[in-house]
């Protein structure tokens, strides 16, 4: 009885030590990632050019490089817009998509642009015979091209063979 007692506790003991390595090695690990993150910048030139926020504040960005997986996206968010004369939205990949599917919405953030223009760069569209969901997206798709009127612009040599909802690649100006 008393070797079984000894075996629990030094199950436990060697249970405490491994978590305590464990925790001192987050500690490293979490000032290292802080020491690699950017504070908040703000632009104060911006404010002369009347880039501010809604709140009249200057535009700021701000750098988080991430971790795990998502080490490779990094979010950069830019305010003050408000004298935008030009203005793109571009995404590649599932991006792409949403680049398509929200161009609508960030025209209508910035009503002052003369010029707003989506881009939806190596985009991920499905057109396959078995995908779960397909006619679901391929219709969603086909509303875009009928809501901007596509398919006069398309080249009619594409047109001609392939349903403009279908269309993978307009170019234009």
């Amino acid at each position: 009885m008393e070797n079984l007692a000894s075996a629990y506790w030094m199950h436990i003991s060697l249970v405490i030590c491994v978590l305590l390595m464990l925790k001192a090695k987050c500690l490293d690990v979490c000032s290292i990632n802080e020491s690699k993150q950017v504070n908040i910048t703000y632009l104060e030139i911006a404010l002369s050019k009347g880039a501010v926020c809604l709140d009249g504040s200057p535009p700021a960005y701000h750098f988080d490089k991430g971790s795990d997986d998502g080490i490779n996206n990094w979010i950069v968010h830019l305010e003050g817009m408000m004298n935008a004369t030009n203005a793109i939205l571009a995404g590649s990949s599932a991006g792409g998509l949403a680049t398509i599917l929200n161009c609508d919405d960030f025209r209508a953030m910035v009503p002052n642009a003369k010029r707003v223009k989506c881009i939806s760069d190596a985009g991920y569209f499905i057109h396959a015979k078995d995908a779960p969901g397909l006619k679901k997206r391929e219709d969603r798709f086909a509303g875009v091209v009928s809501l901007h009127k596509l398919n006069k612009i398309l080249p009619k040599s594409c047109t001609s063979k392939r349903n403009p909802g279908l269309v993978r690649v307009v170019t234009g100006t």
